[in-house]
């Protein structure tokens, strides 16, 4: 037995800095998504009111209502507010208070609200009502953002990835282990990479509230995201932020936080081979293709469950899912003799192979994710998250080129198991608005792997195996057998933080 250990580590220090004298600035964090609210409050006279009390209130908020006054020029901004339908109300001694109902955040957006005020008694209350403001003047930022109901919706599987491939010039670049790349009805799994307009796999990154999934440089995926526990997927496309290490696509989850209330969620989905057509023909069959890809089923249970577990204080929300999925492999079937040196498909019974046994590529996960919430008084909110997905996958590099070499016969592939304690993610966070100019954040994250390979079959660990070098093709057993049962191990801790300066016209951040 061979115990191979990666460590690999991220330590990242951000420094991002941006003054513009007639502009607001709103300042986009790399590991959290930083939505909000700004503008400028005016009289009648079209004069900038300094000290006017802005507040935005929304049942997302824990605390209920954020407050800040305008600076001297009339100006305001309000940061670090969560996705969602807000009330922003304007209120200055001897003039009547406004009110903007309605306002709609998502993603890093920040809406222009402004607002003038008239003379009038203080119980006197104006409320506008209007649309959304559709265009963000304070934030170069090109993003899409795909919010939970949009996501239900959407003929696709509610992966993070699916879902990215709707986007104009993303796609697929590499797959789980199974023979394609590219999904077809949820069949590609929740891990692998997307590209953006032909660009490089390294430069891609998923995140969860900002910490990224991703291992070095985005090549490979430490753990799927469970779509029940996302709020948003809010995909980066260009004009990334200095505070990020490559300028590829970027996919960050908003998660849910739970609320007052107790809510629920359930969804289940299932299908087998009963639904699928074929396009096998003669013209095929005569080019040596004797079975396409066939689908023995497709499953996805998934239940979350949220709510206070002290109102106004402490909120949670935790999630299970069960899914997975077995196909067999287009022209490739099981052997009559696993241990003959002889194979090929094309000859039937005379080439060793049974053509009524294919070969099936097939896996099963789990996750088990609970996140807790908890305002601990008006300036100072932490978030607790924690999440396990043991997995198994029979037939890695089945038929294909994966991260085990390939392509390879049933016997010749690899059965890939992470156990229960095996990929955990921990991941806890701090924000602070020491005052209606300064906000702090910062978060602690640690990723970990421990991948077992072993062979798909007891005792192949002990018989030679072989490749055929006309084709490339493995049979009789894994390559390199002799090292299993191999373990490999990933760690990757992170630390982010950040102070944010924030004025009505200039932004600085570090």
């Amino acid at each position: 037995m061979s115990d191979r250990r990666q460590r690999r580590s991220s330590w990242r220090v951000s420094l991002a800095f941006a003054a513009l004298s007639a502009t607001l600035v709103e300042p986009t964090a790399a590991w959290a998504q930083n939505t909000g609210i700004a503008g400028v409050v005016r009289d009648t006279s079209g004069a900038v009111l300094p000290g006017v009390t802005v507040e935005a209130s929304s049942p997302v908020l824990i605390e209920k209502v954020r407050t800040v006054t305008t600076d001297a020029q009339g100006l305001y901004s309000i940061i670090d507010l969560r996705p969602g339908t807000y009330e922003v109300t304007f209120s200055l001694a001897g003039f009547q208070t406004v009110k903007r109902a309605g306002v709609e955040l998502q993603g890093s957006f920040t809406a222009n609200v402004n607002a003038e005020l008239s003379v009038g008694a203080v119980q006197e209350t104006i409320t506008v009502s209007g649309q959304t403001p559709t265009v963000d003047i304070r934030n170069v930022v090109s993003q899409t953002v795909l919010n939970d109901a949009l996501r239900e919706d959407l003929p696709s599987a509610r992966n993070v990835h699916n879902m990215a491939q709707l986007l104009p010039g993303t796609a697929m670049a590499s797959g789980t282990g199974r023979p394609s790349s590219q999904d077809v009805g949820g069949l590609s799994g929740d891990r692998g990479v997307v590209i953006l307009h032909g660009g490089r796999a390294q430069d891609y990154d998923i995140q969860i509230d900002g910490h990224g999934l991703t291992y070095i440089q985005g090549v490979s995926q430490g753990q799927a995201f469970n779509p029940a526990e996302g709020q948003e997927y809010v995909y980066q496309q260009a004009a990334l932020s200095a505070e990020y290490s490559a300028g590829g696509f970027v996919a960050n989850v908003i998660p849910k936080e739970g609320g007052n209330r107790f809510t629920g969620f359930f969804l289940g989905s299932y299908t087998n081979g009963d639904f699928q057509s074929g396009n096998l023909d003669d013209n095929l069959r005569s080019r040596g293709l004797l079975a396409t890809n066939e689908l023995r089923k497709i499953y996805d249970y998934n239940v979350a469950v949220g709510g206070p577990l002290k109102t106004d204080r402490l909120w949670f929300f935790s999630s299970f899912r069960s899914w997975g999925h077995e196909e067999t492999i287009a022209g490739l079937f099981r052997p009559l003799d696993p241990l003959s040196f002889v194979y090929n498909p094309s000859l039937g019974a005379a080439g060793n192979v049974d053509l009524n046994r294919p070969n099936i590529y097939e896996q099963w996960n789990k996750h088990f994710g609970t996140r807790l919430t908890w305002q601990a008084n008006p300036k100072n909110k932490f978030a607790l998250y924690f999440s396990t997905q043991p997995r198994v996958q029979w037939g890695m590099a089945l038929g294909a080129n994966g991260p085990a070499g390939g392509p390879r016969n049933y016997e010749a592939a690899i059965r890939q198991e992470l156990p229960l304690e095996g990929n955990r993610f921990i991941h806890a966070t701090w924000k602070s608005p020491l005052t209606s100019r300064l906000l702090l954040q910062a978060g602690f994250g640690d990723l970990r792997n421990r991948i077992v390979y072993n062979p798909m079959l007891p005792g192949l660990d002990q018989i030679i195996s072989a490749s055929d070098l006309g084709t490339g093709f493995s049979l009789r057993s894994a390559p390199g057998n002799a090292g299993f049962p191999r373990c490999y191990c990933y760690t990757q801790p992170k630390i982010n933080s950040s102070l944010a300066y924030v004025t009505g016209s200039h932004a600085a951040k570090f």
